[in-house]
C-alpha cells in the first residue's frame, strides 16, 4: 500500500471539509442526508457536530 490513507466515510469527509474551510457548516448537510434516507445514529450525529465544533 502506498501512503497511509484510510477510509473515513461520508461524515469524515464533511468534517474534513469544514476543517479545511471548504464548507461552512456540517449540520445542514447532515440534516439533508437524514431527510433523504441516510442512516445516522443520534450518537454519531452528536459526535460529528462536536468534532465539527458545532451545536445542536
Amino acid at each position: 500500500m502506498v501512503g497511509s490513507s484510510r477510509p473515513i466515510g461520508t461524515i469524515g469527509v464533511l468534517i474534513l471539509g469544514k476543517k479545511n474551510r471548504k464548507i461552512a457548516e456540517v449540520k445542514p448537510l447532515l440534516d439533508t442526508l437524514l431527510e433523504n434516507g441516510f442512516y445516522l445514529s443520534e450518537r454519531l450525529y452528536r459526535e460529528a457536530l462536536l468534532l465539527a465544533e458545532e451545536t445542536l
